[in-house]
């Protein structure tokens, strides 16, 4: 209406008008004059007749208006865009193009070692195609069917307990019989408060209030969607009526999805190892420069703690006895002689000092006849068994670690015997 008034003003002033004919002709097309479409003389003339000032305002009003819709036309025609020009805007305004992008941050690039290459992000996901696999998901709507609940009577009572769970496991039964009658699981489960939606499970994972064993669980998997399972399932407080409503079997993730993760462990991997990387490529280039004699070392360490000595005969007690006698000897004033004390005084310090040299004797036995083996080039399975005779790995000659030499010498020779054989 605004707009309309404005456009009689502005043709007012731009002189804009209509004839009386033209005025007239407009007027007639109105409703009042041209019930249903079709013009009536008769009411034209009569209120011409019978409301003359009325009419003249009529068509006065009329003649304004048309002179506006002509002024409208005119400005119309004067500014509005030509049609190519229209669509070819219109075509731009509408026209949508979808685009993918991988999105890297700066941040995320240190400069200090090898960015992996697309190749290798596409490598690393084919060969492990199982880190990636999603398990089996099932969105589930689940009607409670625990009502009325179970009274503290009820749950001190075991038999009350069991007959109440009988009731409700009655009632979803019902409940089921309902659904397969035609009803929804919503109209069916009405009374106990309708299903809960959008419960998504996996093979591994179910609600706390879901007691279903295994078979239950894999029946979900295997319903048809939009199904409620044949049987209730037992609920941590009542039973359970169960409708899937999706089921996404198992499936990789695509590369898209997992390219992110992929890009920063190979990115991480690179950065710890990619010294040793260079290494090895500088190793492979280089390894006929390196072809030089390399040792072997083989040891055993003659543990005497580990050695078993056998009882002492008397014979061998007294043997030792009579060889170390001075050690139980000392000289007696009041008779100017030398006394010594006799064997069952001394029995224990005796049999105690025997072990220790015979366990001494023997270690030193069984390493000699190691060594003189090894030395000729011999091996000596059973004594190589029992010290438990290891070998290092090959290492260049002139180049051989001195902590592995050292972690091999010192545990039967000591430093200084140590950098002797290292000198060897």
């Amino acid at each position: 209406m605004i707009r309309l008034d404005l456009l009689k003003l502005e043709a007012k002033r731009q002189g804009l008008s209509a004839t009386s004919a033209e005025a007239e002709s407009s007027l007639q097309r109105d409703p009042f004059f041209s019930p249903n479409g079709r013009f009536d003389a008769e009411r034209w003339r009569l209120t011409r007749l019978s409301q003359p000032e009325k009419f003249a305002a009529a068509v006065a009003a009329s003649g304004e208006q048309l002179a506006a819709r002509r002024l409208d036309e005119r400005m119309q025609g004067r500014f509005q865009p030509e049609a190519a020009a229209i669509t070819a805007k219109a075509t731009r305004q509408l026209r949508r193009a979808f685009t993918e992008d991988l999105s890297l941050r700066t941040g995320d690039f240190k400069g200090t070692y090898p960015e992996p290459r697309e190749s290798e992000i596409a490598t690393f996901y084919r060969a492990n195609l199982e880190l990636y696999r999603q398990p089996a998901r099932a969105t589930l709507s689940i009607a409670f069917i625990n009502d009325p609940p179970m009274t503290e009577a009820e749950r001190q009572n075991p038999a009350l307990a069991a007959a109440w769970k009988q009731r409700m496991k009655q009632a979803a039964d019902s409940v089921i019989a309902v659904v397969r009658s035609g009803k929804s699981l919503e109209v069916a489960s009405a009374r106990y408060g309708g299903p809960r939606p959008d419960v998504t499970v996996i093979p591994d994972n179910f609600p706390g209030y879901w007691q279903g064993d295994a078979a239950l669980n894999a029946k979900v998997f295997a319903s048809d969607v939009d199904r409620v399972l044949d049987n209730a399932v037992p609920g941590s407080e009542g039973w359970l009526v169960v409708r899937v409503d999706r089921v996404t079997p198992s499936a990789v993730s695509p590369l898209a999805s997992v390219a992110r993760d992929i890009r920063a462990r190979l990115r991480e991997d690179a950065r710890l190892h990619h010294t040793e990387r260079d290494a090895r490529a500088l190793y492979q280039t280089e390894r006929n420069a390196l072809v030089q004699p390399a040792w072997t070392i083989r040891w055993a360490a003659v543990d005497t703690s580990l050695v078993r000595v056998p009882d002492p005969s008397e014979a061998d007690l007294d043997r030792w006895y009579r060889g170390h006698l001075a050690d139980f000897s000392s000289f007696d004033a009041a008779s100017g002689t030398i006394v010594a004390k006799p064997l069952r005084e001394v029995r224990g310090e005796v049999v105690a000092r025997w072990r220790r040299d015979t366990r001494m004797a023997i270690a030193r036995a069984q390493a000699d006849d190691l060594y003189r083996a090894w030395a000729a080039g011999r091996r000596a399975p059973a004594l190589e068994t029992t010290w438990r005779a290891r070998e290092s790995a090959p290492s260049p000659k002139g180049i051989l670690d001195w902590w592995e030499c050292a972690s091999v010498l010192l545990r039967w020779a000591g430093p200084p015997r140590c950098a002797r054989r290292w000198a060897q």
